[in-house]
């Protein structure tokens, strides 16, 4: 997969971002309701979990739930499945509490290292294997800065 290079508004940025991924999104979002429906979780209880966090996103950041809204809009995706993607981390163990399925609960770790006038964010992504493939890299250039 290319990287991708977007800029614009944030619902721009996203839009052209959700274009250029529609292929793995439509993926990552049928491996969520995969998940999901094996845990009997509806379209209901998904929109209520993630209510308090869309809340709060679009509170504290509403450029990047903007984003997602792009995003959503340019893989021809429901928002609402763009959200759980993005928030998935924060509440699959609210999920995996309420219908226990004996699988421990793992995290990604993350680590920054600043020196002198720079700073190095590094990720290790511990993720399920059905989502494979639906991982893109995106140069974001904002019109507003960093």
């Amino acid at each position: 997969m290319q990287p991708v290079r977007v800029s614009g508004t944030p619902f721009q940025r996203g839009a052209l971002m959700g274009q250029a991924f529609a292929e793995a999104t439509e993926r990552s979002v049928a491996f969520n309701r995969r998940y999901l429906s094996s845990r009997a979780v509806g379209r209901g209880n998904v929109e209520q979990l993630l209510a308090p966090y869309v809340a709060a996103a679009s509170a504290t950041v509403p450029h990047l739930v903007e984003q997602v809204r792009g995003m959503a809009e340019g893989a021809d995706q429901p928002f609402i499945d763009l959200f759980l993607a993005n928030a998935f981390e924060e509440v699959y163990g609210i999920i995996e509490q309420r219908t226990p399925s004996g699988v421990p609960l793992d995290r990604c770790t993350d680590v920054v290292l600043r020196t002198t006038g720079s700073t190095l964010l590094g990720h290790n992504e511990q993720w399920y294997a059905g989502d494979d493939g639906a991982v893109g890299v995106v140069l974001d250039v904002s019109d507003d800065g960093p």
